[in-house]
């Protein structure tokens, strides 16, 4: 038997499911400027990288989850709002290449905040805090 949405369906042709603005904003945001921006650096095309970083930069942050939520509270002290999507992804390549891997003292912002205090000198332990999930 043939549902209301069946009739729908086949009177109008198209079929398929509709995505919300943010979801496609993630799609863009996880997908296609990484691969932009990998052709960008694999073919040493300037022009695409800046125009990838460039649209990266208009589109807002994607919904916080648990490293953007330890960046902004614990680095950026709420200093910094993540407020673009370009933002956002640096923040957490900051978190995945000096955060996870307790690596501070070698990190920009990692100096400039209490975290090294925390740590024992010349140790890799993580800090007395819950910083890192």
């Amino acid at each position: 038997t043939k549902t209301k949405d069946d009739e729908n369906e086949s009177s109008s042709g198209k079929t398929g499911i509709a995505l919300g603005t943010a979801r496609i904003n993630d799609i863009l945001i996880n997908t296609i400027v990484p691969v932009a921006l990998l052709y960008a650096r694999v073919f040493k095309d300037p022009a695409v990288g800046k125009t990838s970083r460039s649209f990266l930069s208009s589109l807002p942050p994607s919904q916080a989850n648990s490293v953007t939520e330890i960046v902004q509270n614990q680095l950026a002290k709420g200093r910094a709002p993540l407020s673009s999507a370009l933002l956002q992804q640096g923040a957490i390549q900051v978190y995945r290449f000096y955060c996870s891997q307790v690596r501070c003292a070698e990190c920009a912002v990692g100096r400039q905040t209490d975290l090294i205090s925390s740590l024992d000198p010349g140790s890799r332990t993580t800090p007395e805090r819950n910083v890192y999930p």
